[in-house]
């Protein structure tokens, strides 16, 4: 394949057929896709980056892409769709599946974008970046292809799948909910509902054990209050639920294993599970403890020996002696077991030491003693495994019981209400595709709909993801598949970025898919490209090098990827300067302890070290900005949004950075994630929703006061609550009193009183969105809550306001029930960072995944990276085979204190440390990666020092070399920066900036100082058939049927309906002029059989004369002819009283010929007027606005409005004066035409 080099220059692309020399790039985009903040320097980009870039976009190729973090993974998965359509490929054929909702949409955006653009540009134009795209000219059905592109993603059924794997899997499902197993409208399960059914559960089955209704759940909730904490039997059985699939998969899969012996259900997965803990079945407590007492080495005899020695000796051996003479004596098991424990063990359960055991001079004396000690401290050692390991087994097996009844519970929960969760639909769908019983129908069908596969941000994808995509890519392979034409998987990633293992990711499987596939591509003979990008369009080489440089060493680079080789990063930048600085670490100082009474239990110090570093970092942002200080790598001014501060974790560091920045006067963009409940704004209404129910709750009303809501200072507060000798009344009370006392100074208290009570005098009779929205909006407490809380209140008062309306769709509406459901299950809002325009980010490194800034702050708390508390309650115990498409169980188990865990618990928790290790080392990655241009590495430590293996030591350790001290700005302490040897080219400020202050500036416009106009009403619509409505209060009623309006009555007929006989008739007028007139008749019966079943035969026979009678008659021929239109639409506007007014109506028939225009309405009256001046006035209003609005489409025809009666039938005109006059009536204001 041909590749061109390329040069982009302000977002344009040339190719250069011919040429040698590599692609040029302008900063300002990337690889064509802009990125704003930079200054226009040209850059090189590496041939084999293009080779990589084509070969990954390749529509004919599979490709699995390993990208260095800002490579452009994202240009190159929008690449690959765009190629693919661009050869031929139905957008219907192709599933994106992308992490996030967000990067679905980013996704769709950029390819839109291309394509919509695609639709204006000149032929040459499109013709050079179909080059650019292709690497050779487009034909010119290309060219035309191109151009439709864009309609046709968005109009062909099915459309571009773009989309998230979770609502991938929703579709699948619903599209075959028989073969899944699931119910054909399931609806999503929100987040509060899910907690809400699941302390249902919990409640049912701790109730039922309690009352003893079931007694195996009693016994195994007794059994667990001897060895957890209730909060601990709580968490574990709600971790059971969440892991449902997997612990269903283990009682399940173990009745397969030898060790189950054919047991099912429970029972085999304990016998699978104690196969796993190195225990047999005939392993007991009772036996175990029996054999614990008089080993091999010391038996009664041995014992009996050592003890006249051990009296020999000093006070060690002699209370040794002691215990040798009890345990003698002692005929009771326990005491037996209790003194050879106080023998051999310490109180904590280890071996004693040999000098503990026996002195120098005894073991001297028996020189046998100290081989025997070690044979016997092995020998006990072994057994407290085993006891341990049948502990763990019988508290395992009282939790699996309890579990299974919590979660029995909460599915059925969830079925009665047609429920899924996000788990839910990932395992179904895994479930629907495995090959068994429907997955043949259900892979024959999707054969059929799915031809390429892209996965973005593939490194996050979790296992049971992994079994989906590999399912549905398997087909691709195997040569069975319905259709033969081309098929591709394409997963783009990089393992070194994969930091959601909470969320199920384990990045070895991208490499384990990545080796899947390609075996069978190459099974298959079809092409696989296995393809790095190493190119950075972000960062200077500063910051890429001083990332190689900390994982250059075994011990991090093993922790990054299964490729176990040194990170390699390739800047475009190559000449830009940078900046990487490692500050001191903060440690604690001695401080005086403040006797501030009033300060909050959690408040930090203004000497702790997250304050002072927060402070520090404040304070250095804010000298930047004022003294105009610009980057280095672009010459340009540093802003708050160039700022980025990211933490490994929210606490005390968060709080007190956003509180620094805040009091220097810099913009913030506040929490990356907000708990609903712990928001204050939150708080606040709540509390208003407490006094609104309990005025008398004095806290609430205090708090309410005191918000945003009122504004009430401290000393007004006092003020109202104070009462001389002692409180004797409420703060309601109190309120209410001085609002009625009319002073002048207790004005305040008036308008607050007043509030308050209209707003408790309307909840009885309003639901909770519509109290809150009333505050909120009409009463104008939204903007008080902005005005101090900054525009995070918003989203917190948006969401709150979306759980009332959630709440009201399931529940019965009232305030009460709304409080309590809000406070027994929280809620977290996820802010869009990216989208946070000028304001200083402060986040955790997980939520900065995607994100980079010009300026990156790493703080680092310097807490060891694994830590037992975070320890999972279950534990999996490691095998070889953890892939969820195998056979092999995963054999869960209860982690016991650490003193008591068996040996394979232990090993299984030594695993996940190193995971946790692993994971924490590529949150590093991750974070240092988000710079472009500066990286700051600094950090706090408490009371312990700091650990050896945080992010700040193994930074400091790596860069240590390179180090030069400098002095920081502001406070002159020494700071560390790294150095780098190479040629930068600083780029100058100062010619920006001239240039900026050449450009002359335009004034203002007037209308910029000018109040907005206020918004138009809606205009409402004014519909012909019903625009004399508004007159009836000075008309006569329209004659109706049955009126003394002079005319003839015709003959009397079945009335059947008389609303739907019209109905019908205009039906039969629309569209039997179209049938041939022999096959009328047959037709019409058969119309009226199916949409009018349940009329009388003989009024549908007496409508069908009528029409007949019409059609056929030789005046009307014209009308039903072949030149007429049939429900003609029509709309316009006309000006009544002076307002716009616009009107919507429809046209029965329309004859539009040479020289007039005729409009026909039927009126299927059985009550027909003599003389058209008896037409009823709606009927004139109705043919005068018609006419209206049809004279300006066709000038100089003349317009004619009739009415055909069909009961006569007879045709009546409507004369231009009676148009003109009702017109006049109605108050429209505009001359008629003719």
């Amino acid at each position: 394949m041909t590749t061109w080099p390329r040069v982009i220059h302000r977002g344009r692309v040339r190719c250069l057929s011919g040429s040698k020399a590599p692609m040029t790039i302008w900063r300002g985009s990337r690889n064509g896709l802009c990125m704003g903040r930079r200054a226009e320097m040209a850059f090189q980009i590496p041939a084999d980056t293009l080779l990589a870039q084509a070969n990954a976009s390749h529509p004919d190729y599979s490709a699995w892409v390993s990208a260095n973090a800002g490579s452009g993974k994202t240009f190159v998965l929008a690449r690959r769709v765009i190629r693919l359509l661009l050869n031929g490929t139905e957008p219907s054929r192709i599933l994106c599946l992308t992490f996030t909702k967000a990067a679905a949409a980013e996704m769709s955006n950029r390819v839109f974008a291309e394509l919509s653009g695609w639709t204006e540009l000149p032929d040459e134009a499109l013709r050079e970046k179909l080059t650019e795209i292709e690497g050779k000219a487009p034909t010119d059905a290309m060219l035309q292809l191109a151009r439709r592109l864009f309609a046709r993603a968005l109009e062909t059924p099915g459309g571009l799948k773009i989309q998230t794997i979770h609502a991938f899997a929703e579709r699948l499902l619903h599209q075959f909910p028989l073969e899944a197993n699931v119910p054909a409208h399931f609806e999503i399960l929100d987040d509060q509902l899910a907690i809400e059914l699941m302390q249902n559960a919990l409640g049912h089955v701790m109730r039922s054990a309690r009352l003893g209704h079931r007694p195996d759940w009693q016994e195994a909730l007794n059994l667990l209050i001897d060895h957890m904490g209730d909060g601990d039997i709580q968490t574990a059985l709600a971790d059971l639920v969440r892991r449902r699939d997997g612990f269903g998969r283990f009682l399940e899969m173990s009745e397969g294993t030898k060790a189950a012996d054919g047991e099912t259900g429970l029972e085999a997965a304990l016998a699978a599970l104690a196969h796993g803990l190195d225990l047999s079945p005939s392993d007991s407590l009772a036996d175990l403890t029996a054999s614990i007492p008089f080993g091999p080495g010391f038996d009664r005899d041995a014992i009996a020996a050592l003890a006249p020695l051990f009296e020999t000796g000093g006070k060690r051996d002699k209370d040794q002696a002691a215990l040798m003479r009890a345990l003698l004596a002692a005929d009771n098991m326990a005491e037996q077991v209790s003194l050879w424990q106080q023998i051999f063990r310490k109180k904590d359960g280890a071996a004693k030491a040999d000098s503990t055991f026996a002195s120098k001079k005894m073991r001297e004396a028996e020189p046998s003693l100290s081989g025997r000690t070690d044979r016997e401290q092995a020998r006990l050692d072994a057994l407290a495994d085993k006891r341990n390991a049948l502990v763990t087994l019988e508290v395992s097996r009282a939790l699996f019981t309890l579990a299974d009844g919590v979660i029995g519970h909460y599915e059925r929960a969830k079925a009665a209400r047609g429920l899924m969760d996000f788990d839910d639909l990932i395992l179904k769908a895994a479930d629907l595709l495995r090959p068994v019983n429907a997955a043949a129908w259900v892979h024959y069908k999707l054969d059929q709909g799915i031809d390429h596969i892209l996965v973005d941000e593939a490194q996050d994808t979790n296992p049971h993801q992994w079994a989906i995509i590999r399912q549905l890519g398997e087909e691709f392979f195997s040569g069975d598949g319905g259709r033969v034409e081309n098929r591709t998987i394409f997963a783009v990633g990089d393992e070194k970025q994969s930091i959601y293992s909470f969320q199920g990711a384990e990045p070895k499987w991208f490499a384990d898919m990545r080796r899947f596939f390609k075996q069978r591509a190459n099974e298959a003979k079809k092409p696989f490209h296995d393809i790095k990008l190493r190119l950075s369009f972000r960062s200077t080489p500063h910051v890429l090098r001083s990332v190689d440089s900390v994982f250059s060493i075994e011990s991090t680079y093993d922790a990054l990827s299964s490729d176990k080789e040194a990170t390699v990063h390739e800047p475009i930048r190559q000449r830009d300067p940078g900046l990487v600085e490692i500050w001191p670490l903060y440690e604690p100082v001695e401080q005086e302890i403040d006797e501030d009474w009033a300060k909050p239990l959690d408040a930090q110090g203004d000497l702790s070290p997250p304050v002072q570093l927060a402070r520090t970092i404040a304070r250095t942002v804010r000298h930047w900005i004022e003294t105009g200080e610009r980057l280095e790598g672009s010459g340009r001014a540093i802003t708050a949004g160039d700022i980025l501060v990211l933490v490994r974790k929210r606490g005390a560091f968060v709080t007190a950075v956003n509180r620094a920045l805040k009091e220097e006067g810099l913009p913030v963009a506040g929490a990356d994630r907000l708990a609903l409940l712990d928001h204050i704004a939150v708080m606040d209404l709540l509390s208003l929703g407490d006094v609104m129910l309990l005025p008398e709750d004095d806290l609430s009303l205090a708090a309410v006061l005191k918000s945003p809501l009122f504004g009430l200072s401290e000393e007004r507060l006092f003020d109202l609550a104070h009462q001389s000798g002692g409180r004797r009344r409420s703060l309601w009370d109190s309120l209410k009193s001085r609002a009625e006392s009319g002073a002048p100074a207790d004005a305040d208290f008036a308008t607050i009183f007043a509030q308050l009570f209209r707003w408790q005098s309307q909840i009885d009779f309003q639901p909770p969105f519509d109290f809150l929205a009333q505050v909120l909006g009409p009463d104008g407490k939204r903007q008080a809550f902005v005005e101090r809380l900054g525009p995070e209140a918003d989203e917190v008062i948006d969401e709150l306001l979306s759980r009332a309306l959630d709440f009201e769709k399931t529940q019965t509406p009232n305030l009460q029930a709304f409080l309590a459901a809000m406070r027994q299950g929280g809620a977290e809002i996820k802010r869009d960072m990216g989208a946070a325009d000028d304001q200083i980010r402060v986040m955790t490194v997980h939520g900065s995944k995607g994100l980079e800034a010009p300026i990156v702050f790493l703080v680092d708390g310097t807490g060891q990276p694994a830590n037992a508390r975070h320890h999972p309650h279950l534990v999996t115990l490691t095998h070889d085979d953890p892939d969820p498409l195998s056979d092999h169980p995963d054999l869960m188990v209860w982690k016991a204190p650490t003193a008591n865990q068996p040996t394979p618990v232990k090993q299984s928790l030594s695993k996940l440390d190193r995971e946790a290790e692993e994971e924490y080392l590529r949150l590093l990655y991750v974070g240092m990666t988000r710079a472009e241009d500066r990286l700051y590495l600094c950090g706090y430590r408490g009371k312990r020092e700091a650990s050896e293996n945080c992010w700040y030591e193994v930074a400091r350790r790596s860069l240590s070399d390179k180090l030069l001290e400098v002095a920081h700005p502001l406070s002159g302490d020494v700071v560390h920066r790294w150095q780098l040897e190479g040629s930068f080219v600083a780029k100058d400020g100062k010619q920006e900036g001239q240039k900026n202050a050449d450009i002359p500036h335009a004034p203002l416009p007037h209308w910029l100082r000018q109040s907005a106009s206020p918004a138009p009403t809606a205009q409402s619509m004014l519909q012909p058939s019903r625009a004399a409505d508004m007159q009836e209060a000075e008309h006569s009623p329209v004659p109706t049927l049955g009126s003394d309006l002079a005319g003839t009555r015709t003959p009397q007929i079945h009335d059947w309906e008389p609303r739907r006989r019209g109905s019908l008739m205009h039906a039969l007028f629309e569209h039997l002029p179209q049938v041939k007139q022999a096959d009328r008749s047959a037709a019409a019966d058969a119309y009226l059989a199916r949409m009018a079943s349940d009329m009388p035969a003989p009024a549908r026979k007496a409508l069908l004369e009528e029409v007949e009678r019409l059609l056929d008659h030789p005046d009307y021929a014209a009308l039903f002819g072949k030149d007429s239109l049939a429900e003609i639409s029509i709309s316009g506007q006309v000006v009544i009283e002076g307002e716009i007014r616009s009107v919507s109506g429809q046209i029965d028939r329309l004859l539009v010929e040479e020289d007039q225009v005729t409009l026909v309405d039927y009126k299927t009256n059985r009550l027909v007027p003599t003389d058209p001046r008896d037409i009823p006035f709606a009927y004139q209003v109705q043919l005068a606005l018609y006419g209206h609005l049809l004279a300006p489409l066709y000038p100089g025809k003349a317009i004619t409005c009739k009415l055909l009666w069909t009961a006569s039938p007879a045709m009546m005109a409507l004369s231009a004066d009676q148009r003109h006059s009702a017109l006049r009536e109605i108050g429209v204001d505009l001359a008629i035409g003719s």
